[in-house]
């Protein structure tokens, strides 16, 4: 699977499951977001700092609740710019806009080992 950020709406969520079922050795990062401009910056900054076991990569996925600010700007920059090939990063639109839904999506999405944090961590 290619690596960057790709922007998934719920009609794709099928397709995106059937590509993650044949991957192995992931760890599915799950993080609920709405118009967090103020604090994503950080976070995504500090997952570049994570130190992964052997043969073993991470799915970031970005759950958004529709933001209405710069919160997307600021995933794009982010995926832009990255230098670790072992990170991928999926921004999913989350219609119904609050985390637990949010939450609920990336479990459904993640298969092996699965962690939370929110966009402020």
């Amino acid at each position: 699977m290619k690596n960057l950020l790709v922007k998934y709406d719920f009609e794709q969520i099928a397709t995106l499951k059937e590509i993650l079922r044949n991957e192995s050795n992931y760890i599915s990062l799950i993080i609920p977001t709405y118009n967090s401009e103020k604090t994503i910056h950080n976070c995504l900054k500090s997952i570049t700092h994570l130190i992964l076991p052997n043969d073993f990569s991470l799915n970031v996925f970005l759950l958004d609740g529709m933001s209405t600010d710069g919160t997307r700007k600021i995933i794009l920059q982010h995926e832009k710019n990255k230098r670790r090939s072992d990170i991928k990063y999926f921004l999913i639109d989350n219609l119904k806009q609050d985390a637990g839904s949010a939450r609920n999506l990336g479990i459904d999405l993640s298969t092996n080992y699965i962690a939370f944090t929110d966009s402020d961590c």
